[in-house]
């Protein structure tokens, strides 16, 4: 019985990691965000493929490194998402987010030991180990901020949907269109509305003479930019300084968010 816990903490970590890199394959890149894909992409494979400690070993680390990483950040950075599971990881960082890493961190050590290859186990899954694999993912999935969020979007239209603004700033400060500009998360946008599915933001540009558009959807978490000329009532849906490049709805005001 104890080798049937231990191979099932296998299939569960290696199944997270599977989640991961499809939850951030669906959502905005950045360098950062394809190192992470590859990073766990290739811990995926590996869990399936190798019984080498290296392999156990690196995983038990990587999930330790991300607990304390992700704690640092829930001080740090307050308002600012995980990312773990791509869009759906927007959410500022919870309590909840880091115990979640934390009990996969454990979770790895568990499997350390495991004799035989993620595929090889899950050749061999009827039984206690199908039990024993949903049960802890129920567990996972009950303390995952990700599932309420993608029971709302399921259940609203983007276009309807409430989203916190701090949702859309963590999407937006991990984005790479925000680091290509070089803006510092301390500087206040100038304008702020809300399209449909867009929200939108005004920076003023490093240079003092232009400002910076971004355009973040609530639908998938894709962010645009353009820089523009004018005043900042100028970037209202409509106006000159609208770059064509920044979908906006024809004949609506902009509402304050």
């Amino acid at each position: 019985m104890a080798h049937v816990l231990i191979e099932t903490q296998l299939l569960v970590i290696t199944f997270m990691f599977a989640l991961a890199v499809l939850g951030k394959l669906h959502a905005p890149k950045d360098k950062v965000r394809i190192l992470y894909i590859l990073i766990e992409g290739a811990v995926c494979v590996l869990l399936l493929v190798s019984v080498h400690l290296l392999v156990r070993l690196a995983t038990v680390m990587l999930m330790i490194s991300a607990t304390w990483v992700l704690g640092e950040m829930r001080v740090l950075r307050p308002g600012q998402g995980c990312g773990c599971f791509g869009v759906l990881s927007s959410s500022p960082i919870t309590r909840m987010t880091v115990l979640r890493t934390g009990l996969l961190a454990l979770v790895a050590i568990a499997a350390f030991p495991a004799q035989r290859t993620g595929l090889e186990v899950v050749a061999d899954l009827p039984g206690w180990r199908s039990l024993l694999f949903m049960a802890e993912v129920g567990l996972i999935a009950a303390i995952s901020p990700e599932i309420s969020m993608a029971v709302r979007r399921q259940r609203t239209a983007c276009e309807r949907r409430f989203v916190p603004l701090r949702e859309t700033l963590a999407v937006l400060y991990a984005s790479e269109p925000w680091g290509r500009h070089g803006l510092s998360r301390k500087t206040e946008p100038v304008e702020v509305w809300r399209e449909l599915c867009w929200r939108f933001f005004v920076y003023p540009s490093g240079d003092g003479r232009r400002e910076v558009v971004f355009a973040v959807s609530l639908a998938d978490g894709r962010v645009r930019a353009a820089l523009v000329d004018g005043e900042p009532s100028a970037m209202s849906p409509g106006g000159p300084g609208a770059g064509p490049e920044l979908p906006v709805a024809a004949g609506s005001a902009p509402a304050r968010p």
